[in-house]
Parts: C-alpha cells; sequence; structure tokens
C-alpha cells in the first residue's frame, strides 16, 4: 500500500510539471516590431493564426529590448489571445484558421 501511494504522489508530481504555467499572453501583431498591430493605413491586421509570425508577448508589439524570441512567433495552444498589440488594428481584418482551436 505504501508504495501505491508513493506512485500516486510520484505520478501527480510529474502531471503537475505538464501544466499551463508556461502559457503566455500573446498579441495579434503583423508589422514585426514596429509600434502597433499593423503598418496598414486602414488598420486592417489580416493573417493566418497557426502560420504566420504574427504573436507576440509583447503588448506596445515594439519590441525595445533586442529579444528575438518576444516579438514574430507562432501560435502556441496554451497560451491567451489578445487582439491587438497597441491599438491600431481598427480596420476590418481577416484571420484565417486552418483548423478548429481549442482556447483556454
Amino acid at each position: 500500500m505504501k508504495l501505491c501511494k508513493t506512485l500516486v504522489a510520484c505520478g501527480l508530481i510529474w502531471a503537475s510539471s505538464f501544466s499551463t504555467s508556461d502559457a503566455a499572453v500573446r498579441y495579434w501583431d503583423t508589422n514585426g516590431d514596429n509600434a502597433g498591430a499593423t503598418d496598414d493605413g486602414g488598420g486592417s491586421a489580416s493573417g493566418n493564426w497557426a502560420t504566420d509570425l504574427f504573436w507576440t508577448t509583447l503588448s506596445t508589439g515594439i519590441d525595445t529590448v533586442g529579444d528575438p524570441g518576444s516579438a514574430g512567433a507562432v501560435w502556441v495552444a496554451s497560451d491567451t489571445a489578445v487582439f491587438s498589440a497597441a491599438a491600431n488594428a481598427t480596420g476590418t481584418s481577416v484571420i484565417t484558421l486552418l483548423s478548429p482551436l481549442l482556447l483556454p
């Protein structure tokens, strides 16, 4: 019985290592390191959800620290989506989904 309790405890510790604690808030950002989410004068920020490198952890869309990992990433399923970086994506935008998504 003691072995069973130990295995269960180890299993719970192991399973908890796969939590969504690495999840990030990601902002839709079609213009790379430039301020805002788009360079389009009409405010359009269209793209493909799963394949375009339009997700950033930077709410302003500006990469001020030179960290290439913080801007221009693909979508990660455990992340939280925010449309958009800064406030200039005010026009009509089309975000294409290649397959259904389950959002947290």
